[in-house]
């Protein structure tokens, strides 16, 4: 049985034209589905990390496959997560280290918070852009809020 391949262009014309397989599609899940990531993919099948994005982004298809291979490797993650909080064995911070960098939507601290302005807006602020004024302003803010909050369980 003849593989099926398909040219991608190299954008800029120049250059060897790396060829996309349609058995990368399963490949790329299995792998991550490891807890692997892209650049290990990458190197399995023997091109560069910016190959297999190029590919993501001219490849509606592949872009899913994509998808569903990051979700995957997101879940082995979060099983190895789960299992070292169970049984204590395995390095905690190591996994969290490693989900804040591979899932920073999901896992990454936060360096924005939400703030009311002087129009009582809800406004969501980058702690490094704010003065340090605003910040001293938010944290008597805050702990008014948590003085209250304390106040009426009692």
């Amino acid at each position: 049985m003849k593989k099926q391949t398909k040219k991608i262009k190299n954008p800029k014309g120049s250059g060897r034209k790396k060829l996309f397989q349609e058995k990368y599609h399963e490949e790329i899940i299995q792998t991550m589905k490891k807890g692997q990531g892209v650049s290990f993919f990458a190197a399995k099948i023997g091109v560069s990390k910016q190959t297999i994005y190029n590919w993501i982004n001219e490849n509606v298809e592949f872009k899913e496959s994509f998808e569903i291979a990051q979700t995957a490797c997101q879940a082995f993650w979060e099983n190895l997560a789960l299992n070292n909080a169970v049984t204590a064995k395995g390095n905690g911070n190591q996994i969290q280290y490693q989900m804040s960098k591979r899932f920073r939507d999901d896992y990454a601290d936060s360096s924005q918070i939400n703030i009311f302005n002087s129009n009582n807006q809800n406004v969501n602020r980058s702690i490094k852009d704010m003065t340090r004024e605003e910040l001293e302003a938010y944290e008597k803010d805050l702990l008014q809020k948590l003085n209250l909050e304390s106040n009426n369980e009692h």
